[in-house]
């Protein structure tokens, strides 16, 4: 299975196996058996029963503990090729907001403005924070080995390099081919969505 399709790591076919369908499948057919009237009644009644208490194990059991497994399996965490594109972004961000006040601080109207406070205002503090927390790199930044914190507001540039720092590792074919097909199946998921809603 690994030389066809997708080429799904082991993880992965866990996952598809443990997850499954939760029984949809084999509730239904167990409903087409329960409405045969040629197929005795007690049979009828047993296989409808067995199939069921299997559905709802499966929804109990298997659907209750598929995030564990998939936060253990490392499956939901964000891939480098993402957090690198993230970065980016936050990076043209922070940049533009910077290069903008700049050419304020040229203004003849604007010459009394704080822009120390205005830079606070402006949010990029927050932003990059916030940025920080939603990545594994973001959290490898601010702790330090000492376990002191880092405040990526307080100095955007040393932040910003300490990001490109641990993302500077060249990306694998691999991980750009993953990287497409999740972004591609999403948009493709939410045009099924809008088609779906809306005729």
């Amino acid at each position: 299975m690994r030389k066809v399709g997708y080429g799904l790591k082991w993880s992965e076919y866990f996952i598809l196996i443990y997850g499954g369908l939760r029984g949809a499948i084999g509730l239904a057919l167990a409903l087409i058996v329960a409405n045969d009237e040629e197929i005795d009644e007690e049979v009828r009644n047993l296989i409808l029963f067995h199939t069921a208490g299997i559905v709802v194990l499966t929804l109990l059991v298997n659907g209750t503990t598929t995030g564990f497994f998939l936060r253990k399996l490392g499956l939901i965490k964000r891939s480098i090729t993402s957090e690198k594109l993230l970065i980016s972004v936050v990076q043209n961000i922070i940049e533009g907001t910077q290069d903008r006040i700049e050419k304020l601080k040229e203004n003849q109207f604007m010459q009394r403005v704080d822009w120390t406070k205005a830079l606070e205002l402006s949010g990029i503090n927050k932003f990059s924070e916030q940025v920080a927390k939603t990545t594994d790199t973001g959290k490898q930044i601010m702790e330090k080995r000492d376990g002191a914190k880092i405040k990526p507001g307080e100095n955007h540039e040393e932040f910003m390099n300490s990001f490109n720092q641990l993302l500077s590792a060249d990306i694998s074919s691999v991980d750009l081919v993953t990287e497409f097909r999740h972004r591609y199946l999403k948009i493709l998921k939410g045009s099924y969505w809008h088609h779906y809603e809306h005729g």
